[in-house]
């Protein structure tokens, strides 16, 4: 318990660190609705605040008392005050904002869970097939969270009073909302994450985690084109999580799960953001980030990934995804790297033929 309180001390809910918001401001911005105190009242689309606000009512239309339920809820958060402001890198006024955002997020996963049974919704925003990615994406960013303890709390109340809360957990609720983006890993979650982003990188951690930070080793020393002329074949791993990179020495193969470029892209940013934030003690995210650019280092390295399915882009041509990678890896600097094991095995491997 003694090191949980130490990490602790560092907010959990931090700003972009300055050198990778240099590379792209936009991934760390929300594009259609702002969530806790960092973006509130920065411009987003027009009528997003009022859509919060609608969420929320409706949340609280599905219960039989909602002015007590209301009442139960502020004083919950009210409560939480301090422990909220030791959540934020910053001095904030949080007004309502956290009981807005916190039954507008608790109202999108009720309504997911529900269209997931059914094609009917009194929603008018609901009709925007295009609308929900873009919400998926906003819940994504390391500068747009309140506390999952906030959520914690007023899931609890409003368990009491609705069916699809009290039959599901709220972990499994949020991951089924974030699933269509990433392949999660919904077992293994044995502590309650900080914020929905922080869920989303535990998710996303081995299990068990198979540690090989201690390797000296940084990379292949082949890219993807020179690694098959020596030998190497790649497999794709459809059924596997995004770190879960295994290299068959008996027959070697280096198996990797498939990764969507244009879904994950802003994910991934903001995840390796939170790695290089005080409250993350693993950077498993980013390692891989620098695994794959260590793979693809020119059109032949895309081209051969594509052609096995492991990477993918809705752009035709290899030059975007070649971009991406590089420019997702500008300015991250770690000294532990997780694959170092994996790629140790496969260099020797190809020394050995």
């Amino acid at each position: 318990m003694e090191a949980v309180d130490q990490e602790k001390l560092a907010p959990s809910i931090s700003m972009v660190p300055i050198q990778l918001r240099s590379v792209k401001k936009e991934a760390y911005r929300p594009q259609m609705v702002t969530v806790g105190p960092y973006h509130h009242g920065n411009s987003v689309p027009m009528g997003m605040d009022k859509h919060k606000r609608h969420c929320m009512r409706t949340l609280l239309g599905r219960v039989q008392n909602p002015e007590d339920t209301l009442d139960d809820c502020y004083m919950a958060i009210k409560n939480l005050n301090q422990r909220v402001r030791e959540c934020y890198a910053s001095n904030i006024h949080f007004g309502a904002i956290l009981l807005v955002d916190g039954c507008f997020i608790l109202e999108l996963f009720h309504r997911h869970i529900i269209q997931q049974h059914t094609s009917n919704s009194s929603d008018p925003h609901a009709d925007n097939a295009w609308m929900v990615p873009t919400l998926r994406h906003d819940l994504e960013l390391l500068e747009n969270q309140i506390p999952f303890f906030i959520l914690v709390e007023l899931y609890k109340i409003f368990q009491k009073h609705l069916h699809i809360f009290s039959e599901y957990s709220l972990i499994s609720l949020a991951l089924s909302f974030f699933h269509p983006n990433v392949n999660v890993n919904q077992e293994g979650m044995s502590m309650e994450p900080n914020h929905l982003l922080d869920l989303l990188h535990k998710s996303l951690l081995p299990t068990p985690s198979n540690d090989s930070s201690g390797s000296e080793t940084r990379g292949f020393d082949l890219c993807a084109s020179e690694l098959l002329q020596a030998g190497i074949q790649f497999e794709k791993i459809s059924e596997s999580h995004l770190l879960d990179i295994k290299f068959d020495s008996g027959n070697g193969v280096i198996k990797i799960p498939p990764l969507s470029i244009d879904k994950t892209e802003l994910l991934l940013r903001n995840l390796i953001a939170l790695e290089h934030c005080g409250s993350c003690t693993t950077l498993h995210i980013s390692s891989y980030a620098l695994m794959m650019r260590n793979l693809i280092r020119s059109l032949a390295d895309v081209k051969l990934l594509e052609e096995k399915g492991i990477i993918s882009s809705n752009s035709e041509g290899g030059g975007k995804i070649l971009s991406l990678v590089n420019d997702i890896c500008k300015n991250v600097d770690i000294k532990d790297f997780y694959f170092g094991e994996l790629c140790k095995e496969v260099n020797a491997y190809c020394k050995s033929r």
